[in-house]
């Protein structure tokens, strides 16, 4: 992928990729799992770092 395939602002890929609705798709529910596993570990009172998530 190249810089200007992505929005920054956004935190997306831009439609000029030719994957870019997949690949979006994808980066989407990685995001949505990192939260939802910040989440779990915040529910059960555990701290949590990045490298836990990993």
């Amino acid at each position: 992928m190249k810089r200007y395939e992505w929005d920054d602002d956004k935190q997306k890929i831009k439609k000029n990729h030719a994957n870019s609705a997949r690949m979006n798709a994808f980066l989407a529910q990685k995001i949505a799992d990192a939260e939802g596993a910040v989440a779990d570990h915040e529910h059960k009172r555990k701290s949590v770092s990045a490298r836990k998530l990993k």
